[in-house]
């Protein structure tokens, strides 16, 4: 079974996203699929150093045959509207399943084999019942700042419920993926001038694409770095404060 894992990467304040995608790509050569096969298409922009410079890399370091690492390259007014990367992407996938995730998720052990063995059910949409989301934004910012790449910490992270399909946690089949794509209508399909990655609005187009908020399935941990510093300033908004320790 083949899992296509469809990212998003625009570097960011101080390049945190290019550290997000770091420790993600880690995840999958720490921690890789036993019994399937995953495809990581990084959705980037070839003007971002940053992150042209981790994709040279883990080109190399991600030397396990059930891992393939596919740049997508695209421009930065395309890339930034997060639903143009994963309409494409979907539309051509040969994948089993899709796991549309955002770069500051990182598959533990026996993830992926678990999101492969939802291949053939019925269902339309789907999400992790648990993740494990960092004990504090502070917690998180350690391992973006910290100089090279931390191993992750169990300690570090604590159980969160799911509610519902959220834009870091979409799983589909790629029988779905390839039908309907992702939020195809122009509207959702524009090109932006934001300065980060806008078109988070399209996840809840997407649950009502597929008519559901997606089935809760028990999966393997999954691990989510939180981040006191965002690109759509979410968090300084909330009074959250950046810690450079």
């Amino acid at each position: 079974m083949l899992t296509e894992v469809i990212s998003h990467v625009w570097s960011g304040p101080n390049a945190q996203y290019n550290r997000l995608l770091c420790y993600q790509l880690q995840g999958l050569l720490r921690w890789p699929p036993r019994e399937s096969s995953v495809t990581i298409s990084v959705c980037y922009c070839p003007d971002d150093a940053a992150v042209v410079g981790s994709l040279i890399y883990w080109a190399t370091a991600l030397d396990i045959p059930a891992v393939t690492l596919r740049p997508y390259p695209m421009t930065k007014r395309r890339l930034l509207n997060r639903a143009i990367g994963r309409n494409e992407l979907a539309r051509q996938t040969t994948a089993d399943m899709v796991h549309f995730i955002d770069a500051d998720y990182v598959g533990g052990p026996g993830f992926w084999d678990s999101v492969a063995k939802l291949a053939g059910r019925q269902e339309r949409l789907f999400f992790p019942r648990e993740t494990l989301i960092s004990r504090d934004h502070q917690a998180g910012d350690r391992y973006i700042n910290s100089p090279g790449l931390l191993p992750l910490d169990p300690a570090d992270f604590m159980p969160k419920r799911e509610r519902r399909s959220i834009g870091g946690i979409q799983i589909t089949s790629g029988r779905i993926a390839r039908e309907v794509g992702y939020c195809p209508q122009e509207r959702w399909q524009r090109p932006t001038d934001a300065e980060t990655v806008v078109g988070f609005t399209a996840d809840r187009e997407f649950r009502r694409q597929l008519e559901t908020q997606g089935t809760a399935v028990d999966l393997g941990p999954l691990y989510r770095i939180r981040h006191s510093v965002t690109g759509d300033k979410r968090a300084e908004r909330a009074g959250i404060t950046p810690s450079t320790k």
